[in-house]
């Protein structure tokens, strides 16, 4: 169990990692990396679905317009995008309908680099499009932090591990499984942030590692905690 804990959490940071580096570079008006992790997630992807897929753009001459990666087998495509507005969605879905990709793919998923957003009524605007031709299912599209909650599904159980060296692989393996870190680091509930004021255990520690002449990186969300903390050092 241990292992398989310390798979999904080194999992979930290399997703993080990528997330944040497409939107530092795309906001920097940089887009290359959208196209190395494109390549990059086919892989990935062909893991997670038991898939062989293809890339739409180079082998298959750019005829599936709007899906970027295609396994005919299972009949399943995949968009991999930086866009994440409804109107991006919503414009693959038509063309999905325009070229009539459906008549070939059951199986329609989007996969968002960046975050999410949240959208309104997106599933009945997605039917709208659709009609009875085929169907596009809105929960069929993914971000890192919803990919990682499918990942979670115990039905994953025996693949975490070839993902996680598939990633380490790419990224190269520099994550630390989480017993190799304190216990107070690794018992803090997600999305929550503890305040240092009051922690004595933690700033005797770090103040230790200070007059030992260890360079420390202090994170938070804003300042205050921070400069609170360096106060009681």
């Amino acid at each position: 169990m241990i292992e398989y804990v310390n798979s999904l959490n080194i999992i979930k940071q290399y997703l993080v990692d990528l997330e944040r580096l497409v939107h530092i570079e795309n906001t920097n008006g940089e887009y290359s990396i959208n196209k190395l992790s494109e390549n990059l997630l086919i892989g990935f992807f062909n893991i997670l679905f038991d898939a062989s897929f293809e890339n739409a753009n180079y082998t298959l001459a750019g005829n599936y317009p709007g899906m970027d990666i295609v396994d005919f087998n299972k009949r399943i495509a995949l968009q991999i995008t930086s866009e994440n507005s409804s109107g991006k969605i919503l414009e693959t879905v038509r063309m999905i309908k325009k070229y009539k990709i459906y008549k070939e793919i059951n199986t329609f998923y989007i996969y968002i680099l960046d975050r999410k957003k949240t959208y309104r009524d997106l599933q009945n605007r997605i039917d709208k499009i659709t009609g009875n031709q085929f169907k596009f299912d809105a929960v069929n599209i993914y971000d890192s932090a919803s990919i990682y909650v499918y990942l979670n599904n115990p039905s994953n159980i025996n693949r975490m591990e070839a993902i996680r060296q598939y990633l380490e692989k790419c990224f190269g393996s520099n994550k630390q499984p989480l017993s190799d870190y304190p216990k107070y680091l690794t018992d803090i509930p997600d999305r929550i942030v503890p305040s240092f004021t009051g922690r004595a255990e933690i700033i005797s520690e770090i103040t230790g590692l200070l007059e030992n002449r260890i360079s420390i990186f202090l994170s938070a969300v804003g300042d205050w905690e921070k400069q609170r903390l360096r106060g009681a050092l």
